[in-house]
């Protein structure tokens, strides 16, 4: 990943990146097409879950937290703790 790292230098690295890439190189079994179809998917649904405010991921996390309060308030006030 330190291709990606180089190529976007607004996310760089996170982890958990190794895990999507590896499954598109394992699919495609070839590097080249790999990179590319990992760098579209970071730029078409998933650049805001890793960029460097990680913006989108905290939108998501307050969504599950408040459907979690709605729906099973005893775990989330567990959760909580």
């Amino acid at each position: 990943m330190e291709s990606y790292a180089t190529y976007d230098k607004e996310v760089s690295y996170c982890q958990g990146m190794n895990y999507m890439m590896g499954f598109l190189h394992i699919n495609t079994l070839d590097a080249d097409r790999s990179f590319k179809a990992f760098v579209r998917m970071m730029e078409k649904f998933m650049k805001g879950l890793f960029d460097n405010e990680f913006k989108q991921l905290k939108i998501y996390f307050f969504k599950f937290n408040r459907i979690l309060e709605l729906y099973a308030p005893d775990l989330a006030e567990h959760f909580k703790v």
